[in-house]
């Protein structure tokens, strides 16, 4: 699979590296979407209650 990932002639600590790296960008995305605040969202149930839904 890392074969299949990589380009000609990178090796594989550089694969391994890269998809750390985008690993731990997307887990830091992760991370700062769940810190935003929450009061501008609403929840599905408060919605459903506003517009009389059951």
């Amino acid at each position: 699979m890392l074969r299949a990932i990589g380009g000609k002639g990178e090796t594989y600590d550089e694969i391994i590296r890269e998809l750390l790296s985008v690993y731990e960008a997307r887990l830091a995305e992760i991370e700062r979407r769940f810190e935003e605040p929450k009061g501008k969202y609403v929840s599905h149930e408060a919605l459903k209650k506003k517009w009389g839904i059951k």
